[in-house]
């Protein structure tokens, strides 16, 4: 029982010490892949899926679709953003720029062998 509480007081060591980050919602006015799945246009919400910044949770305001996105965390962008990669209409969701810092996500399988055809154009939906 000791040993309980005392991961309890590490974990919620963790969550209290970590930055605050307030949600982003935007509204994504096209369909878009990320992390290798479909995601139809709609309005999205972006907050922490941890106490630390490395993953996100991306989740549907019409439906109880989500994603959990993980990737390289830059502390040096802030803003409130997400930027994709468009090839022709397709478009990957990049990265995703918070309060907290950018995280940027790895190219799928299907965006790089379109890289290998063509240059991306960049959009980014947000408030910046």
């Amino acid at each position: 029982m000791k040993y309980r509480w005392i991961a309890l007081a590490f974990v919620l060591a963790a969550a209290l010490s970590a930055p605050a980050q307030e949600n982003l919602t935007v509204n994504v006015p096209f369909d878009f892949v990320a992390a290798g799945k479909s995601v139809p246009a709609g309005e999205y919400t972006v907050r922490r899926a941890t106490a630390g910044p490395e993953a996100l949770l991306v989740h549907s305001a019409t439906s109880s679709d989500g994603l959990i996105l993980a990737g390289i965390f830059d502390s040096g962008v802030t803003g409130a953003k997400l930027v994709f990669h468009r090839y022709g209409d397709t478009y990957f969701l990049s990265s995703i720029v918070t309060s907290a810092g950018e995280h940027i996500f790895q190219a799928s399988r299907q965006e790089r062998e379109m890289a290998r055809l063509s240059q991306p154009g960049v959009e980014s939906v947000g408030t910046d």
